[in-house]
């Protein structure tokens, strides 16, 4: 994978330690704005090994911008997941949350489709995956009658 610049905790530290916050609509929208301004600047790095020329071979950090996230966002705003359904069910909030969200998988989507990131894992975490659902039933043999197996006989002595 690579060196990542900065820890988890870097979101508290960059979210000044928002523990426990209670938001207005507004100020929620203004914390989203914020985290997508830190992460703005927030790489990892990712090992590649040169692949021609003389230096062929030799490992090579390749920056790669981080994805965002909800729960990043959630840690950044001091919020916990319980805080987060209440806003995202409370009238005031729904449509900042919707929007919030909405700007959160439009960046993972579009780094998926440029190979930023892994395609197949962003579409998974984003629910955006092919699913398929088979029934099947299944059927428990059950003991033939005496007649019913002397019929079975007789018809395939008859076809054989």
């Amino acid at each position: 994978m690579g060196n990542c610049y900065g820890s988890p905790i870097d979101y508290v530290t960059g979210g000044r330690g928002a523990s426990g916050a209670e938001y207005r609509p507004r100020k929620l929208w203004q914390r989203a704005v914020e985290y997508f301004e830190f992460m703005r600047g927030r790489v990892w790095n990712r090992i590649e090994l040169l692949k021609s020329g003389a230096a062929a071979g030799t490992p090579c950090n390749v920056p790669v911008q981080m994805p965002l996230q909800l729960r990043g966002f959630l840690v950044f705003a001091g919020l916990t997941r319980g805080q987060w359904r209440r806003y995202r069910s409370d009238p005031d909030f729904a449509d900042i949350c919707d929007r919030i969200e909405m700007m959160i998988e439009t960046q993972n989507i579009e780094g998926a489709m440029v190979g930023a990131y892994n395609g197949s894992f962003t579409a998974r975490l984003l629910g955006l995956a092919d699913k398929t659902e088979a029934a099947v039933e299944v059927h428990q043999p059950r003991d033939l009658t005496p007649e019913e197996a002397a019929a079975v006989v007789g018809q395939l002595n008859n076809e054989y």
